[in-house]
């Protein structure tokens, strides 16, 4: 699995509860940022995620609030800040553009789409198990 800087830290020492603490511990947008909902974290968000995650890069993830979340924003985020490659996460009720405009991270990796559509299959590939069973 890949190692990021930040990947001794507790899975609650990863998680940034504003803009402040992402910009102080990386003054200059020296990091990417990676947005998703994972909700619920699938094997296939782990993977992308591990893919993204190259070991000369912090990563931090932002996770987006959605639409009828089944999990909690912290409960997200602890999930995703349990993943050795996640160096941070951050969890601000803020539109993405303001939080892009205040860090200024050197890359961007959004995934809210790709997530949307993972979600949709997987409750589709649900149903169709359920139907199938009653």
């Amino acid at each position: 699995m890949l190692v990021g800087e930040n990947s001794n830290l507790g899975t609650r020492e990863k998680i940034c509860a504003g803009l402040n603490a992402v910009v102080h511990r990386w003054p200059g947008g020296s990091f990417r940022l990676i947005t998703g909902l994972f909700d619920p974290l699938l094997a296939c968000h782990v993977e992308f995620l591990q893919a993204a995650c190259r070991n000369d890069a912090v990563n931090v993830v932002l996770i987006s609030a959605g639409i009828e979340p089944l999990l909690s924003l912290k409960a997200r985020a602890e999930l995703v800040a349990a993943l050795r490659c996640v160096d941070a996460v951050l969890l601000v009720d803020l539109p993405f553009e303001e939080v892009y405009e205040c860090l200024r991270p050197q890359e961007v990796v959004r995934q809210e789409t790709e997530h949307e559509r993972w979600r949709a299959e997987l409750f589709q590939r649900v149903r169709e198990r359920h139907l199938a069973l009653t």
